[in-house]
């Protein structure tokens, strides 16, 4: 009997520490573009718009940054070899590289949510590369003028936006080109989809009353919500990683800041508050997505050896 509840006690034990290093915290972060230097260039800040860290600088253009899911990478477009190409970059700003390497417009970068591919715009179509820039792919779609791919949480689907006799409509599609979808069906442009967390809704911006307002929608394209109402310039929304906030570009002060507001429209804060233009703003961090962000989970467990010496196995 009292082997028995010492080896129980043991294993709850283990096991309890991992569960709590699953949720363990990660201070949240947003990477967004500034020309607050004279031209834009890719910072971080804390989501109440503190601790500034300006990661390039260079004299050409660097901007539209995007957290790699585990952190580690910012991948982000750069003119700084004459054309727009797809670079990543640790959260530092070190250790650049050049993912795509050819002539012609490379922008608008997204990660898969295992961290291995990077879908991007390639001059007016979509792509699908791995995160080490090795064998670039065209995704199958029937459009000639596709913008802002945004993979889903899942992986399975890319949602974009079509340009179509002069309309923008958000499409998701199949990685693999089935079932494609116009999720938005209106005759005012739809703009810059972003997937929530869980995937079942999908956020955007539209002109439909006749300035850009921020929208939520099922993933399915049905129940779209208002949550901006403002009569300023509002777009290019992003979720935080725990689904409860969006942060958004707003002209609302006279000029591009960043704002986070809740999930329902309330509570819109400015966390920028600087005369130069803020866009492009990528949310990572608040809670760990797991131990494994492949679904694995380790397991350390013991036995008793002697009576007092315990053995981990993995």
């Amino acid at each position: 009997m009292y082997l028995r509840i010492v080896f129980t006690y043991l294993f709850i034990l283990t096991f309890t520490s991992f569960a709590a290093l699953a949720q363990a915290p990660i201070t949240p972060r947003i990477a967004f573009t500034t020309d607050r230097d004279g031209n834009e260039e890719i910072y971080t800040m804390d989501i109440d718009g503190g601790n500034l860290v300006r990661l390039t600088d260079d004299f050409s253009y660097d901007g539209h940054p995007a957290w790699s899911p585990d952190g580690k990478k910012i991948a982000f477009v750069t003119r700084r070899e004459i054309n727009d190409e797809i670079y990543t970059m640790n959260p530092d700003g070190k250790n650049f590289i050049n993912l795509v390497e050819r002539l012609g417009y490379d922008g608008h970068p997204d990660w898969s949510p295992n961290g291995a591919r990077i879908v991007y715009m390639q001059e007016t179509q979509i792509y699908i590369i791995s995160s080490s820039g090795k064998a670039p792919t065209k995704l199958k779609q029937p459009f000639q003028i596709t913008r802002s791919p945004a993979w889903s949480p899942d992986g399975d689907k890319i949602a974009f936006v079509v340009d179509q006799n002069d309309n923008h409509e958000i499409y998701i599609v199949d990685i693999n080109g089935n079932n494609l979808k116009n999720l938005t069906n209106h005759p005012e442009g739809d703009y810059t989809p972003a997937w929530s967390p869980d995937g079942n809704k999908i956020v955007f911006s539209s002109d439909r009353t006749g300035n850009n307002e921020i929208y939520i929608m099922n993933a399915d394209g049905s129940n779209f919500v208002n949550i901006s109402n403002n009569p300023a310039k509002d777009m290019r929304p992003v979720w935080s990683s725990d689904g409860s906030q969006i942060a958004f570009v707003s002209d609302r002060d006279g000029n591009n800041e960043i704002y986070v507001m809740n999930v329902d429209g309330s509570n819109p804060r400015n966390i920028t508050n600087h005369p130069a233009d803020d866009t492009d703003p990528d949310w990572f961090g608040g809670t760990s997505q797991a131990v494994s962000r492949e679904g694995k989970l380790t397991i350390t467990w013991g036995y008793l050896k002697r009576g007092d010496i315990i053995e981990t196995l993995r």
